[in-house]
């Protein structure tokens, strides 16, 4: 029985020790900054904005509102964010677990995932459901005009020595977007429909291997990559054969034969963003 109160006493000093280093040891303005130079750079010249962020009283964050910057442009808003920290005595050991949820800008979306970080190594695991995009500052800057409802899964993996790798799993219905008309290629958005397809992040090299565009007998790939600062891809689109003719018009420049067209795509990404 000694023995057993013993042992309590032990786990209860413990656990107390850790909720006064985390509510008493850690200042809130650190765990800020530390947040902030953790996303700096991660992905070319992105970094985030914390604006009030407070502790709570068993392990855990409450941020009124999270900015994604780059070029000094707004990305993404997320909202009224959540943060749990699971098995509070590993950050102890620098070994952590965190649970995060948040809301999109505008009811744009919902966000939910997870975070590991062990000492220099890291993992992140994030769905984003019920995804407007034409309501995100991304968008918005791009100049796409139209609606959609999309749903994003991806991970990022690596560590403080490197830039990381990263998947995103992209599933685009409903979507009601205009066709994007430049001086050096036209992109028939109106086309299509739905999107899926997978992005991948090596380091500052974003990847397309295949974003397939679905509509009424039509059917699209984009394939791509973007290296620093220039997405160089190409846009394959198959109509079937009882696809109106008089909508192809616009892509007779880019006809290679009957059914396929391919349209060269060159974006500097300074003139996006």
């Amino acid at each position: 029985m000694r023995l057993l109160k013993m042992f309590v006493g032990i786990i209860l000093s413990v656990f107390l020790l850790i909720l006064s280093l985390w509510y008493f040891g850690i200042p809130e303005e650190y765990i800020e900054k530390e947040i902030e130079k953790f996303f700096k750079g991660k992905f070319n010249n992105t970094y985030i904005e914390i604006i009030d962020l407070k502790k709570t009283f068993f392990f855990g964050l409450d941020i009124k509102k999270l900015i994604l910057i780059s070029e000094n442009k707004t990305l993404i808003n997320i909202h009224n964010i959540h943060i749990n920290i699971n098995h509070p005595w590993t950050l102890l050991i620098k070994r952590i677990q965190f649970l995060f949820n948040g809301m999109l800008d505008r009811n744009s979306g919902f966000i939910k995932g997870e975070i590991f970080i062990k000492r220099k190594d890291y993992k992140v695991y994030f769905e984003i459901k019920e995804l407007h995009l034409e309501k995100l500052p991304l968008f918005q800057e791009i100049g796409i005009k139209g609606k959609s409802v999309a749903i994003i899964k991806g991970f990022f993996i690596g560590n403080t020595q490197s830039l990381p790798q990263a998947t995103l799993l992209l599933n685009i219905k409903e979507m009601k977007f205009n066709d994007i008309i430049s001086q050096d290629f036209y992109i028939p958005l109106s086309f299509f429909h739905s999107v899926r397809g997978t992005v991948k992040s090596y380091g500052k090299t974003l990847e397309i291997k295949s974003l397939s565009l679905i509509g009424n007998n039509i059917y699209s790939r984009l394939k791509g990559q973007l290296n620093e600062t220039i997405f160089i891809g190409k846009l394959e689109i198959m109509p079937e054969p009882n696809f109106p003719n008089m909508l192809l018009y616009s892509l007779q420049k880019y006809k290679i034969t009957n059914g396929y067209y391919i349209v060269p795509i060159k974006i500097n990404y300074h003139n996006i963003f």
